[in-house]
């Protein structure tokens, strides 16, 4: 004779073997989730009025359903939260592309790998901005390139909602360092926690002095911006430096925030297609002023 416990499960099985109409209950079940307000209370009154053909919701129960379908398309609210986090996500797969870079595994233990001057690794090019610019495809370039881009969503961020300018920006930053201790683990070998974390804050204070770089560049001058991007992507080196490139880049930093100005807070907040100027356009732009001002002299 089968102890109880034997018998349990066996009931369980008989039950879960049956067929599933007991359970076919799916109206019943979302409508006990819904939220009983007024307009929710109305929705399933002219439902069960109307019998099996689709009720059409009062001037209120719309009136409801549209508050609820835009809500937090600013960043505002709970439902703001979620729609920031998958927004500064998609946001910062875009802004961190350009300037991607891989390094060999085969390399690194062969010890082929190729190093600058001051040791640090240079890997193979995923991006356009390498080639464009004239950067070894290397850590340092593609944080200062991803930084930069990032300045620019952040500066017209900062006409969003306070909260949600908050939110919005504590994302994107997470996702920021959370792949930059990624890349020093994957492409360089990392293994340390300590050592990332030591690194993580070093580049934690170079996104704050790269912030107010730009800012008084974009405060003070075309100029002053100039030198800001030259000594974060170039080190402040002046051998191998196209400065026409430089310009290029100032160039792009003003048409892209001057394109964004136009753009919505929701489609700040999703992500929505924010970089429509590209770096290849403002450098062509630059090249056709120069030829210009030659050909008046």
């Amino acid at each position: 004779m089968a102890c109880s416990r034997c018998s349990a499960h066996a009931r369980l099985l008989r039950a879960a073997s049956r067929p599933t109409a007991q359970f076919r209950q799916p109206a019943r079940l979302a409508s006990a989730s819904t939220p009983t307000t007024r307009a929710s209370f109305q929705i399933r009154a002219q439902s069960s009025q109307a019998g099996s053909s689709p009720a059409k919701p009062s001037p209120i129960a719309s009136k409801a359903i549209n508050s609820a379908a835009k809500k937090g398309s600013d960043g505002s609210g709970l439902v703001g939260s979620y729609a920031i986090y998958g927004g500064t996500h998609q946001i910062y797969k875009s802004v961190a592309s350009p300037a991607a870079y891989s390094i060999s595994a085969v390399d690194r233990e062969n010890g082929t790998l190729e190093t600058l001057e001051g040791g640090e690794e240079v890997g193979v090019s995923e991006g356009p901005w390498h080639e464009l610019l004239d950067l070894p495809p290397t850590f340092s370039t593609w944080s200062q390139v991803t930084m930069l881009r990032m300045y620019i969503l952040v500066a017209r961020a900062r006409c969003l909602e306070p909260e949600a300018y908050k939110s919005w920006y504590r994302q994107l930053l997470d996702h920021f360092f959370f792949d930059c201790e990624r890349l020093m683990d994957v492409n360089h070998g990392m293994t340390s926690s300590a050592a990332r974390q030591r690194f993580l804050k070093d580049l934690f204070v170079q996104w704050r002095g790269l912030l107010a770089a730009y800012d008084e560049g974009l405060a003070k001058g075309d100029a002053v911006l100039a030198s800001a991007v030259w000594r974060n992507l170039y080190k402040g080196r002046v051998e191998g430096v196209d400065f026409k490139k430089v310009a290029g880049v100032v160039s792009y930093i003003r048409a892209s925030l001057w394109d964004l100005e136009r753009r919505s807070d929701a489609d700040i907040v999703i992500g929505k297609d924010l970089f429509k100027k590209s770096l290849e356009g403002q450098l062509r732009g630059v090249d056709m002023q120069i030829a210009a001002v030659k050909d008046c002299a």
